[in-house]
C-alpha cells in the first residue's frame, strides 16, 4: 500500500542532489522504486518528482489523508 501525506509544515528534501524546501500544503506519495532514494531517507513523488525527505521530518510535519 501507498501512503499519501500532506505537509502541514515546510520541510527540507533532496531534488536530484540538490536541497530544496517542500512547502506546507504540499502533497506527497511514498515512492514505489526507491532506487533514487538517498540512504536513511524516505523516498516520496510530488507533481512528478521523486524527492528524498528525512522521516522525522515527514511523520512530524505532515499528516497522512489517504492511503491506496
Amino acid at each position: 500500500m501507498i501512503s499519501r501525506y500532506r505537509i502541514t509544515a515546510p520541510i527540507r528534501a533532496i531534488l536530484q542532489k540538490v536541497a530544496v524546501i517542500l512547502p506546507a500544503g504540499t502533497i506527497l506519495e511514498e515512492a514505489s522504486q526507491h532506487a533514487t532514494t538517498l540512504s536513511g531517507m524516505v523516498g516520496v513523488v510530488s507533481g512528478g518528482r521523486n524527492y528524498s525527505v528525512y522521516p522525522k521530518d515527514l511523520y512530524k510535519k505532515a499528516e497522512r489523508v489517504s492511503t491506496v
